[in-house]
């Protein structure tokens, strides 16, 4: 993400297989608007985006179930 005349880079995360793609850039967006409401980092911001897209990857369906909880795990267990 490119914010503040710098780039910023989220952490690279490994899933073994991945259920479905649809609804991952939905998840990623929605990620970095929840961030914003909730005046995060921009770095914080772009991980919990990330992790939101990542943990939809491993939902059957174009909508995750994942919740704010579940997400902000996900930043620390599925990191490379």
């Amino acid at each position: 993400m490119y914010a503040k005349n710098r780039l910023l880079v989220s952490k690279e995360y490994f899933a073994e297989k991945i259920i479905d793609k649809v609804g991952s850039g939905d998840c990623f967006m929605a990620g970095l608007i929840h961030g914003f409401i909730n005046k995060y980092s921009l770095q914080e911001m772009l991980e919990f985006a990330t992790a939101a897209a990542f943990t939809k990857l491993l939902v059957e369906s174009d909508v995750t179930t994942k919740t704010t909880g579940d997400i902000k795990k996900c930043i620390v267990h599925y990191v490379k």
